[in-house]
């Protein structure tokens, strides 16, 4: 199971695999995407502001720049769930938002796996930008691993994502930066409607706004549920659980 499978899929075949795997319910999992968002990103963001211990940044002397960072420690956790909803839905084409707090079954797994790799894709990011994104790359399947595999350790996740990943890094960059044409479209829409939002509700107060925010990302939200999708399938290919014979997945 991670001897390496070296994935050769067409960029617009995995692009249209995702596809069919979200036909008919691009919706429900957007809606996924935004519990996520809203549990990994803006509730840590809240907390950081709130409550400063959450909140932390760093000083590289050598880039001469403050490095923001959240000591939330439940970003594993939520981290490990979303691999396993991606996972659950490409398997059963269901949605099943408890999987999102099923992370913290495993919680000092995960928080360890999660730090791991912040901590060695930073230390690679010190010395340059592109290390940085290799060593991104290299661990990327690391949480996928884990849903699978709980028995395993968070060092032994990360290393069979290294093993698995061999070969495979520049192919799953160029999987992800082929949505850049999607992505343009989804910063257009959130542009539009924000302009159009604030042509004709020009005096709503700030919670309202905030509200809004929410809804003007719905665009993004799609975007994202398409993209991890397809790197859902990446993992399902290099894992051996899919097999593709004459550009046909099995």
């Amino acid at each position: 199971m991670y001897n390496n499978i070296i994935v050769t899929e067409s960029y617009t075949n995995m692009r249209a695999m995702a596809r069919k795997v979200l036909s008919g319910k691009w919706m429900i999992f957007s809606f996924g995407m935004f519990i996520f968002m809203l549990l990994s990103a803006l509730i840590p963001s809240f907390l950081g502001r709130i409550i400063h211990v959450f909140d932390a940044s760093i000083y590289i002397e050598s880039q001469d720049e403050y490095y923001e960072y959240s000591r939330f420690p439940f970003l594993g956790p939520f981290t490990l769930g979303f691999s396993m909803f991606v996972l659950n839905f490409i398997r059963t084409a269901k949605t099943a938002y408890d999987l999102f707090f099923c992370g913290f079954e495993r919680f000092f797994k995960a928080f360890t796996l999660f730090l791991l790799m912040n901590v060695f894709a930073f230390l690679w990011s010190i010395l340059f930008f592109i290390p940085g994104v290799i060593a991104y790359f290299r661990y990327s399947l690391a949480f996928y691993i884990l849903a699978d595999n709980p028995e395993l350790s968070a060092m032994e996740c990360l290393r069979r994502s290294k093993i698995m990943m061999r070969g495979n890094k520049g192919y799953l960059f160029g999987l992800n930066l082929s949505f850049i044409g999607w992505a343009l479209l989804a910063i257009l829409a959130v542009v539009l409607m924000t302009d159009t939002v604030i042509l004709f509700v020009p005096y709503v107060n700030i919670y309202i706004t905030s509200i809004m925010q929410i809804f003007l990302l719905i665009p993004t939200y799609i975007l994202m549920s398409y993209i991890n999708t397809a790197n859902g399938l990446f993992y399902e290919i290099a894992s051996g659980h899919l097999r593709q014979i004459d550009n046909q997945m099995y």
